[in-house]
């Protein structure tokens, strides 16, 4: 089986999309014959991987909605260079060139489309840039690529709920993103009595509501700092730096971003971890907290009801009032009694979350869309 995975970018660790394009990418690799990765930026590229790298051509400023469309005629021309003998051509996320190309590229071709949605029909999603969506179906044909898709794979009930409201009738494969589970030796972990914050520094990421809760109980609670981590070198962080000054926001601390073994330290050195999201397809930064051993905090704009479930945490509508009452609930706990609530979350990630189920379920579904007549529907894909 021949499978391309397209992505925009794979090197970006807070980027979701990309994280879960790259790991996936490696999970399906150790499974099957997976021979071409069509990527369009350069970055540090796992060395198992079979990748083709093309570069975003950087328009001047009049043009500069060219570069967050992603815009690359190689990459365009390598994706169609690249389908001979091509079993499934798999975009991830929407709204972008990549989409584009492989709907271009599978044209009069026996060759499957698979769309990964990533959070891009989500009703928040949809209201944000509203214009740069509204071009990209029209003329970037991202409507079109959508139901010409011969499955579309959402990482949840509620995505599959999106799907459905944009009226497509398609096939949908309901499967999770995966989890990295680090190593964590019990010697290296010292939780201290910090509340952090990883993901993407964005409006959709609820910081603010997190800076106003912060305001009424940080007199409560000054043993406790705050933590924000994530790349804040652009406009938006500044802002939110100026919002936490006007509040008087004491003891927080903006990280800038964090990679690799340091981003799985911080994580697992916290005791309490927060993503006061507006809108989650997954929500990458929860499942990699609770890997880390650390309980959570999210809102039911991310799909994890099952912080409750297993008691690794609290899952709230969001507001300032909700937030800071569940904030001041977490942190009136022994930081022994978070420490226990971490490691139930650890143990879940490790049972449901693995990469390599969520690797066996994709290929399985890539299987049911070779051969539908001939292998039984797998119970996570939806057809009505």
């Amino acid at each position: 089986m021949k499978v391309i995975q397209l992505l925009s970018r794979i090197q970006a660790e807070s980027d979701g999309v990309a994280n879960c394009g790259r790991n996936l990418s490696l999970a399906l690799d150790r499974k099957v014959d997976l021979e071409v990765h069509i990527l369009n930026v350069k970055g540090d590229i796992p060395p198992t991987l079979n990748v083709k790298l093309y570069d975003i051509k950087y328009f001047p400023k009049l043009l500069k909605p060219l570069n967050a469309l992603c815009v690359s005629p190689q990459m365009s021309k390598g994706v169609c260079n690249a389908m001979e003998d091509t079993d499934i051509i798999h975009a991830h996320s929407l709204w972008m060139m990549q989409t584009y190309y492989a709907y271009k590229a599978v044209k009069g071709k026996n060759v499957k489309l698979c769309i990964h949605i990533h959070g891009t029909l989500s009703p928040w999603a949809l209201q944000r840039s509203r214009l740069k969506k509204q071009f990209s179906s029209i003329f970037l044909k991202q409507r079109k690529a959508l139901e010409r898709a011969d499955l579309l794979i959402a990482s949840c009930k509620e995505e599959y709920n999106d799907i459905r409201n944009y009226g497509l009738k398609n096939p949908v494969a309901i499967i999770t993103n995966g989890i990295e589970i680090p190593e964590l030796p019990s010697s290296s972990v010292k939780k201290e009595k910090t509340l952090v914050f990883l993901s993407r520094i964005h409006p959709k990421k609820g910081i603010d509501t997190l800076l106003k809760s912060w305001k009424n109980i940080q007199d409560m609670f000054p043993d406790w700092n705050l933590q924000i981590a994530g790349n804040d070198s652009n406009e938006y962080a500044t802002s939110l730096k100026n919002e936490c000054a006007a509040l008087q926001c004491e003891r927080v601390k903006f990280t800038g971003e964090l990679r690799g073994k340091e981003k799985y330290q911080f994580l697992a050195n916290a005791s309490l971890f927060v993503l006061p999201t507006f809108s989650e397809n997954f929500g990458i930064a929860v499942g990699e907290a609770l890997a880390c051993g650390t309980p959570v905090i999210t809102t039911t704009g991310a799909p994890w009801s099952g912080l409750t479930d297993n008691n690794c945490g609290q899952w709230i509508n969001l507001s300032v009032d909700n937030l800071t009452r569940a904030l001041e609930d977490m942190m009136s706990r022994p930081v022994d009694e978070l420490a226990r609530m971490g490691q139930n979350g650890r143990e879940w990630m490790k049972r449901d979350f693995s990469w390599e189920e969520i690797a066996n379920r994709t290929i399985r579904s890539y299987e049911w869309l070779l051969n539908p007549d001939q292998i039984e529907k797998p119970d996570w894909i939806y057809i009505d």
